[in-house]
């Protein structure tokens, strides 16, 4: 179905008449976040819920060890039932994720529930906590960039946004 306007869900804010592309119920396979998610952009930190398509992101780039920017291609929006983790960047920087959204540990990909720590633009890896399922959502989001990446949480952790051919997920060690 098109055009089905986003409930009110749990404490999240939405735009009178706003509406999702399609609604299909989703269990488990989306890899987004939480709408409180904080996404660094060129106008300071923004809560994912609030972006939409053709604003701006910023991303790393792993090749030229650049902050970018990059367009936000689409925002996706998923109802249905997620199980979804805490993820403790800093004693002051917490994001909600779902097990499988893909970190950049700054070797490689990892899913949310397997990492021990990210890669942040600043060059460093930092230890962080992921907690066992804390809680599950009936509404989640995740952008789809030109870079196929974009920087989360005021540490700015690197992650998956849409597909992206050279993402390879590996077991951490």
């Amino acid at each position: 179905m098109s055009g089905n306007t986003i409930p009110e869900l749990s404490g999240e804010k939405r735009g009178a008449g706003e509406t999702v592309a399609a609604y299909e119920p989703k269990r488990h396979q989306e890899a987004c976040f939480s709408g409180k998610t904080p996404v660094m952009t060129p106008q300071g930190i923004r809560e994912i819920q609030f972006l939409r398509e053709g604003d701006y992101v910023y991303t790393f780039d792993l090749k030229t060890r650049d902050i970018t920017e990059t367009r936000v291609e689409h925002l996706d929006v998923h109802l249905g039932e997620f199980e979804i983790r805490e993820v403790r960047l800093s004693d002051h920087d917490t994001i909600l994720a779902t097990s499988n959204h893909k970190f950049y540990n700054g070797r490689c990909w990892v899913e949310c529930r397997e990492m021990s720590e990210i890669f942040t633009v600043s060059g460093d890896t930092l230890g962080v906590a992921v907690s066992e399922v804390f809680r599950k959502t009936n509404i989640v989001y995740n952008l789809r960039t030109a870079a196929g990446t974009y920087l989360v949480g005021h540490v700015a952790a690197l992650v998956s946004g849409g597909t992206v051919l050279d993402l390879v997920t590996r077991k951490a060690a």
